[in-house]
C-alpha cells in the first residue's frame, strides 16, 4: 500500500500566477519519468538470467520451486570436461572437482579483518584480491585446457584455473584439505544488510542446488573488506568459513568446488515470483541463534502488546571512503515521533534502534521478534528478510523516490509473507534527502492500520 504525505507542517506554498507555467512544467517531466521508469522496470522483469533459466528448467513437480535437480551429469543443460573434474551447467554455475586451491598465485594488499578506521582513505580495489593463472588446478586428461564457455560474475576467478596431467598431478597431503563441499564468494560490499543478504542467499541457494548441507559446506571468501558486524551472519549460516589470510601462501585440496550464484544472477535481482528454500534460509538463521519458532498467540492492538521496532539512521563510519560517516535519508524528528508513539499507542513495546550498535546475534534476535518494523528507505530494511510471516514492514521514501520507485524491500517482503506499507513525502519544494520531517501522527496511523491488517489476516506468530 502506498501512502503520500507532507514532509513538514508548515512548508509555504508557491501561488503566485507566476509559477503556473513552472508547475505544470514540473508535472509533465514528473509523468514523463514515471512512465520511463516503468518501461524500464517492465524490461527488467522479462530480461531474465540465464541462470535463473536455468532454475527454472530444472524444476521439476511439486507447487513450489524446486530446482536442485542439477545433481545429474546427464542433463542436457550439463557440460562434462577432464574426466567429470570441470562441468559447466547451462554455462552458468562451474563445478570442479578433484583439485588445489594455491594461495601462492593469490595477490592481496591487505588481508582483511582490520578495522575501517585503520584504513581510512584506501581504494575499493585494494579491498579484492587478484590471482593469477593455477590459483585453481584440477587433473585433465587432455593437458590442453579446454575452452570454458560460462558466464558469471567471477570470471575474473574462473580464467585462473589450470589443469595438469593425471600423471604429473597431485595432491598436497602436508597442506590443509577440505572434505566438505566448497564455494567460493567475492563479497561485492560488506556493511550493506540488502547486499549482504543478497550474496548470503545466493551462496545458501548454491549449496542447495547441489543437494548440499550448509552446515557442511566451507565457504572461501575471496576478499579482504575491513572487519564488519555483518561478517558473523556467514558463520551463522555455513559450517566453515575461509578468508584470504588462511587462504594466502597455503594449499587447500578440494573434492568438490563451485563458483557462488554472482550477485546480480540470482532470483532476487531477477526477480522471481516466489524465493526458492527462502524458509529454509530464514530456519537456519534462527537456528544458529538458538530461536525457536513459537506458538501462535492471539493478535489484538488493544489487549496485547506488539512489539514495534522503529530503524534509526544515524551517521556512522561504514566505509574506508566515507570516513566523516555521513549518511542520507534521516528522520529530523526521530525524538518526537518515539515520545508520541510510546503516548499514543501506550499498548506496544517500542524499540528505536540503530542496527550498527547491537552485535549480529542481537539483530537477529530483534528483528524476529518485531512485529511492525519502521523506517527511512535504507539498507537496514534489508532484514526484513528475517522477519515473521504476517508481520509488518512501514517503509517511509523521500519526495525523490517517488519518480523512481526502489521496490527492493517490498519484493522481499513479498517473498517471506510480510506485509507491507510505504509512505512518501509528497512535498516537491523541500529537498529531504538529508533529513526527513514525518508527522508524528502519520506514523500512529500507519502503525494502527498495520497492526489491525496483521491482526486481521490470522493469528499472531
Amino acid at each position: 500500500m502506498v501512502r503520500f504525505g507532507r514532509a513538514l507542517p508548515k512548508i509555504c506554498r508557491i501561488r503566485s500566477a507566476s509559477n503556473l507555467n513552472l508547475l505544470i512544467l514540473i508535472f509533465i517531466v514528473i509523468v514523463c519519468l514515471i512512465c520511463i521508469n516503468k518501461t524500464l522496470v517492465e524490461k527488467k522483469s522479462q530480461n531474465i538470467s540465464d541462470l535463473t533459466s536455468t532454475i527454472l528448467t530444472a524444476a521439476k513437480g511439486g507447487s513450489f520451486l524446486d530446482y536442485i535437480a542439477i545433481e545429474s551429469p546427464d542433463d542436457h543443460l550439463w557440460q562434462t570436461n577432464c574426466g567429470g573434474n570441470i562441468n559447466i551447467i547451462n554455462k552458468r554455475v562451474l563445478l570442479l572437482k578433484n583439485g588445489i586451491i594455491s594461495g601462492y598465485f593469490l595477490n592481496a594488499k591487505q588481508t582483511g579483518e582490520v578495522d575501517v578506521e585503520n584504513v581510512i582513505g584506501q581504494a575499493e580495489k585494494d579491498e579484492f584480491v587478484t590471482v593469477e593463472k593455477e590459483f585453481i588446478r584440477v587433473p585433465c586428461e587432455d593437458v590442453t585446457f579446454p575452452k570454458l564457455d560460462v558466464k558469471s560474475g567471477y570470471i575474473h576467478l574462473i580464467e585462473s584455473i589450470d589443469v595438469t596431467g593425471p600423471d604429473n598431478y597431485y595432491g598436497t597431503t602436508f597442506h590443509r584439505s577440505s572434505e566438505q563441499f566448497v564455494i567460493i564468494i567475492e563479497r561485492k560490499d560488506y556493511a550493506n544488510v540488502y547486499w549482504t543478504m543478497v550474496e548470503l542467499y545466493n551462496a545458501f541457494l548454491t549449496v542447495r542446488m547441489f543437494l548440499r548441507d550448509p552446515k557442511q559446506t566451507c565457504v572461501f571468501l575471496l576478499d579482504v573488506h575491513p572487519k564488519g558486524k555483518l561478517d558473523e551472519i556467514w558463520e551463522m549460516v555455513f559450517g566453515n568459513v575461509v578468508k584470504v589470510k588462511d587462504i594466502k601462501n597455503h594449499e587447500w585440496n578440494f573434492k568438490n568446488l563451485v563458483f557462488g550464484i554472482d550477485r546480480y544472477s540470482g532470483p532476487i535481482t531477477t526477480e522471481l515470483e516466489s524465493l526458492p528454500f527462502i524458509s529454509e534460509f530464514q530456519q537456519t538463521i534462527y537456528h544458529a541463534n538458538g530461536i525457536i519458532t513459537p506458538t501462535k498467540k492471539p493478535c489484538s492492538l488493544g489487549k496485547q502488546y506488539l512489539n514495534i521496532t522503529l530503524i534509526l539512521r544515524h551517521d556512522y563510519v561504514a566505509h574506508a571512503r566515507n570516513p566523516t560517516g555521513k549518511i542520507k535519508r534521516k528522520l529530523a524528528n526521530e525524538g518526537e515521533i518515539i515520545s508520541h508513539i510510546k503516548s499514543a499507542i501506550p499498548s506496544t513495546k517500542l524499540t528505536a534502534v540503530q542496527l550498527e550498535d547491537l552485535s549480529m546475534k542481537n539483530q537477529v534476535e530483534l528483528i524476529y521478534h518485531t512485529d511492525i518494523m519502521i523506517g527511512v528507505h535504507g539498507a537496514g530494511l534489508g532484514h526484513v528478510t528475517l522477519m515473521r510471516p504476517d508481520t509488518g514492514l512501514i517503509e517511509l521514501f523521500p519526495t525523490s523516490y517517488f519518480l523512481f520507485r526502489n521496490r527492493h524491500f517490498e519484493d522481499l517482503a513479498g517473498w517471506v509473507g510480510v506485509h507491507y506499507y510505504s509512505w512518501y513525502n509528497r512535498d516537491i519544494f523541500f529537498s529531504d534527502l538529508e533529513l526527513m520531517y514525518v508527522s508524528p501522527k502519520t506514523i500512529e496511523q500507519l502503525i494502527k492500520e498495520m497492526a489491525a491488517r496483521i491482526c486481521s489476516s490470522g493469528s499472531r506468530s
